[in-house]
């Protein structure tokens, strides 16, 4: 569209006046020069708004104009069981939606939204391929995965590699140039980090991949830690639980196991006595006249008293630092006992008890030992 071409048309726009009565159009109602030009800038207008330059050869350029607003329904209540006219909508942005149901929103640097139902918000150069993903306030990267999502990324700021999310139902938040390609996955605060593995997440690390299924970990140039279906693992040095997948081993750590202690080569020891005559654990009773066994030599455990017992341990040795413990109750009521180490020698300890509450009469007594740099 574009002004009217005729051998008497004017070259510059004569001046409106407010003459006359406003009214409707009837049959014998002459239109004005000013009405005719009137409509024709109302028209022009949208189009040049619209960043169109008039063409008098188009009679469509009012449509494409006005073509946004078929992608955009408001109302100033409620909208129910309304839809668009068109299925892709640009908003402020600099870039293509050309999937049914995509958009991309205050976006620039050419953003994409490639996939069915996918949106990128706020971000620069990103691609939303996925089906279903979307893209937020990030610097490149692409979810091409079903379902996935980046959130605050970059690609090639930090580190120069490319950021994606491959995996079905996968996420990436605060990371830079990182990729989760395993379904069900997530990373979180990383930098140049893949996470490979099924229904795994990655945290706070850089150049880490985590590739076991079903695992948490983290770490720096590679993984110092990580969680997986009953088992822990601290690098290299400490395993808890059952069967651990970095070593497919069964290395663990039992707090009631049958033997009643804690063993880890090289490090630590926690039990209870081995040898003939500290071979039980549990709860030992203690009545008068059986001093072999811990603890009281008389029936009564006066307020003050103090005990020594030696304890057989191939753990202990000379050099140990051997952490004691001392429980006693009568009848479920415990008592405050003091207790320490009086002397130890390569395989035994001598451990003393001091009773800080009330007397007792034929308490029961509980005691447990930790052995740090064991023999």
């Amino acid at each position: 569209m574009d002004l009217a071409r005729t051998p008497d048309s004017s070259p510059t726009l004569p001046a409106y006046s407010a003459d006359g009565v406003a009214g409707y159009f009837t049959t014998g109602t002459t239109e004005t020069v000013q009405w005719c030009n009137q409509i024709t800038q109302e028209l022009l207008n949208a189009i040049i708004w619209a960043g169109l330059s008039p063409d008098p050869l188009s009679d469509t350029q009012l449509r494409d104009a006005l073509g946004g607003a078929a992608s955009v329904k408001s109302h100033a209540t409620s909208i129910s069981s309304g839809h668009t006219a068109h299925k892709r909508a640009l908003v402020a942005s600099w870039g293509t939606a050309n999937a049914d149901y995509s958009g991309v929103f205050a976006a620039g640097g050419n953003s994409s939204a490639t996939g069915v139902e996918s949106g990128i918000l706020g971000s620069h150069g990103a691609i939303a391929s996925g089906t279903m993903s979307a893209v937020v306030a990030s610097a490149g990267g692409e979810t091409s995965g079903a379902r996935s999502f980046l959130a605050a990324t970059s690609t090639g700021i930090l580190s120069g590699d490319f950021t994606e999310a491959t995996g079905d139902d996968s996420a990436l938040i605060a990371v830079a140039g990182s990729t989760v390609s395993g379904d069900q996955s997530f990373g979180a605060a990383l930098v140049k980090c893949n996470v490979t593995g099924h229904g795994s997440a990655l945290f706070s690390s850089y150049n880490t991949t985590l590739d076991d299924d079903w695992t948490v970990g983290g770490g720096y140039n590679g993984l110092t830690w990580k969680v997986g279906n009953g088992w822990l693992r601290l690098n290299t040095a400490v395993s808890i639980g059952g069967t651990c997948a970095a070593t497919n081993t069964g290395e663990t750590i039992s707090l009631n196991g049958s033997t009643g202690k804690i063993t880890a080569n090289g490090g630590l020891t926690v039990g209870t006595a081995t040898g003939t005559l500290n071979a039980d654990p549990a709860t030992v009773n203690a009545p008068s006249g059986q001093v072999h066994e811990f603890w009281v030599g008389s029936s009564v455990w006066s307020t003050g008293d103090i005990f020594t017992q030696t304890i057989l341990c191939n753990k202990a040795g000379a050099d140990s630092v051997i952490l004691p413990s001392v429980q006693a109750d009568v009848s479920g009521v415990y008592q405050p006992i003091a207790c320490g180490i009086k002397s130890q020698d390569a395989g035994s300890f001598t451990i003393w008890a001091k009773n800080e509450g009330s007397n007792m009469t034929d308490p029961s007594i509980v005691w447990r030992f930790v052995v740090v740099n064991p023999a």
